[in-house]
Formats: structure tokens, sequence, C-alpha cells
């Protein structure tokens, strides 16, 4: 199951801290996949969307999209996507924030959008995915 939102804000970072703040005050486990996960790894790939792992029922709270400043949208520029796996939610990147989807995760759901940016992007990522898979 997924949903999409459109988010008033279009900076990435503004847009990721946002999520950060907003899902963390309601306790929502949450993290980053598709592109912009691969940004942070590689700032090769930029889409407008960006791509999460969370539960989608949870963004139904009139509050927290007010909070997050968004709103339900045919298409939009964030998209929740259920997790496939507790897996999806366990942070890959060493980081604080943003949360990352584990690389291969990230490399499946670029090869399942299936478009020559996601695709270019995929191939950038496997020697990664490769290594850890292997490691």
């Amino acid at each position: 199951a997924q949903r999409h939102f459109q988010m008033k804000i279009t900076d990435k970072t503004e847009r990721w801290h946002r999520l950060g703040e907003v899902l963390a005050k309601y306790d929502i486990a949450w993290s980053l996949t598709g592109a912009d996960a691969a940004l942070l790894t590689d700032p090769h790939l930029r889409t407008d969307q960006t791509e999460v792992y969370a539960r989608p029922d949870e963004f139904e709270n009139p509050a927290l999209l007010r909070e997050l400043q968004a709103q339900p949208a045919v298409t939009g520029n964030l998209q929740v996507i259920e997790p496939p796996a507790p897996i999806a939610l366990a942070d890959d990147t060493g980081r604080q924030e943003p949360p990352a989807a584990q690389l291969v995760l990230v490399y499946a759901e670029l090869r399942y959008r299936d478009d020559d940016q996601a695709n270019e992007a995929a191939e950038l990522l496997l020697p990664q995915v490769l290594e850890r898979v292997t490691a």
C-alpha cells in the first residue's frame, strides 16, 4: 500500500528535516528510500519526489498533515510506502538524520520505478549494494 501527498516544502533538506521533526513527535518510524536515499550516498540523482517507508495509515491524522504542510494528492512530492519488512525501517547510513533504508531495498525501489534516471542511479548504487551483501 502507498499514499501520495503534496508537501509545501520543495527543498529536499528542509523536507527531510520537517519529516524527521514531525514524525518523531508522533512516534512514527520512517526511512528514506528510492532516489532520496540514493542521494545520501551519491549526489548525482535528484528528483522532486521524496519516497519514504512508513505505515501509510499513520498519515491519516489531520494534525500530522498540517504540521508537515502536506495534503493528500493523486501524485505529489511525497510518497509514503508500506515497509516491505521491518528491516526497511533500519537506518543504513550511519547518520542521525535522515534515516535511510538498507541499500538493497533502495536499489530495488529504484529498479521498480523503471525510468532511465532511476535505472542509472540503481547502476551507480550496485557496487555498494554488492559490497554490503557479500561482506
